[in-house]
């Protein structure tokens, strides 16, 4: 059996409790550093970025009981693992990687973040150290930002195909690369539908890099379509192209 939307555990997190999911963003972005020379994750958002938006929209982790995890893992064997090299500053930080990444953008438009230190909950070193530790565990695996509210500073309303509705907007999606590869983008995407309905909106907007070229066919076949493009310069000051994504609820 699959996993499904039912075994997520999704958790709204307070500005003190996010060193653990802000770790994955750094584990992601130095990844796709490594893997497709991607930099608008690394260096990576400042953690006071981060605690900020906990305050002003809503950080979520993302978790699955250890228990389910191995049942799945025993079935499944497409999971490649490769090293991820780590900045000194951020040894405790040891994750290993899939063949696939699964990131939502949100571009800074200057340098003002530094690697944060080590917490004292380090990301696993590997798949089964991870879910071996206890049959009672949760399973950090992901994150993800909302709001009805946009904080990336270059969307405008006329972007999108109804100005004045209301909407759900997404940012720093983020799964561990151990874990990339088991369906959890999709079913991370599927929550946000109830989220924006709870909250009364029309779309889910976001936007993301086109030079990842695993995101366009896993976000249009979660329903979202390419409403446009846009660009957006990243901490080195390169110029990203974005695709514009939206779904009408």
């Amino acid at each position: 059996m699959p996993i499904t939307i039912d075994d997520l555990i999704f958790t709204k997190r307070t500005s003190d409790n996010i060193d653990d999911v802000y770790n994955i963003l750094v584990t992601c972005g130095i990844w796709m550093k490594d893997k497709y020379n991607l930099i608008h994750w690394y260096p990576p958002y400042a953690k006071e970025v981060m605690q900020d938006h906990a305050k002003k929209y809503e950080v979520y982790s993302v978790e699955i009981p250890s228990h389910i995890l191995q049942q799945y893992m025993k079935k499944s064997n497409t999971i490649e693992q490769t090293n991820v090299s780590l900045p000194d500053n951020s040894s405790q930080l040891s994750s290993t990687s899939s063949t696939k990444s699964i990131s939502s953008s949100e571009i800074p438009s200057t340098n003002t973040t530094t690697l944060s230190s080590p917490t004292s909950q380090s990301l696993p070193s590997s798949l089964s150290d991870d879910i071996n530790m206890s049959s009672n565990k949760n399973i950090l695996v992901g994150t993800f930002t909302i709001g009805t509210e946009t904080w990336v500073p270059y969307f405008r309303n006329d972007m999108w195909t109804d100005p004045n509705a209301k909407a759900l907007y997404l940012g720093k999606l983020a799964i561990l690369p151990i874990y990339q590869g088991l369906g959890l983008a999709k079913l991370m995407l599927k929550k946000l539908d109830y989220y924006g309905k709870e909250k009364l909106c029309q779309y889910i907007r976001f936007d993301a890099i086109v030079r990842m070229p695993v995101l366009e066919p896993l976000y249009t076949s979660c329903g979202f379509q390419i409403i446009g493009r846009t660009a957006a310069p990243d901490a080195s000051g390169t110029i990203n192209e974005l695709f514009l994504f939206e779904k009408k609820l």
